[in-house]
């Protein structure tokens, strides 16, 4: 599994390997397989498939139009990023999986603060 941290300075790039007799490789930009995201963002997903002429990408059960990057925001929780690559009868497929895990709620009994509940001023 390869691991990507976006929104920090590390990447671990991924080498494209065959998984057919017919020579194409799906292969997307951005590499990984697994993708950890550290803030909400958009992610333009690309082809860099070999062997292809053509090409769709699937996020989380939505089919895109052949041969059309996507642009998409990546929300809380798992989402599934699916590229086909298609050259005639032959095809691959890359699968990659982006994580935001979201912003957590504050202490609610953060005891700095407190309310003079006579008066309803903060102290």
């Amino acid at each position: 599994m390869i691991v990507l941290l976006l929104g920090l300075s590390a990447a671990i790039p991924v080498i494209a390997q065959q998984t057919n007799n017919c020579g194409v490789i799906a292969k997307m930009i951005p590499e990984g397989d697994s993708v950890f995201h550290t803030s909400p963002s958009l992610v333009l997903f690309q082809s860099a498939s070999i062997n292809a002429t053509d090409y769709k990408f699937i996020i989380d059960g939505n089919s895109f139009p052949i041969n059309n990057p996507v642009n998409w925001g990546i929300g809380v929780g798992l989402t599934t990023v699916k590229l086909i690559a298609y050259n005639g009868s032959c095809s691959d497929t890359a699968i990659s999986y982006y994580f935001f895990p979201g912003q957590f709620p504050s202490d609610t009994g953060n005891t700095k603060v407190r309310m003079d509940f006579l008066t309803g001023i903060m102290k």
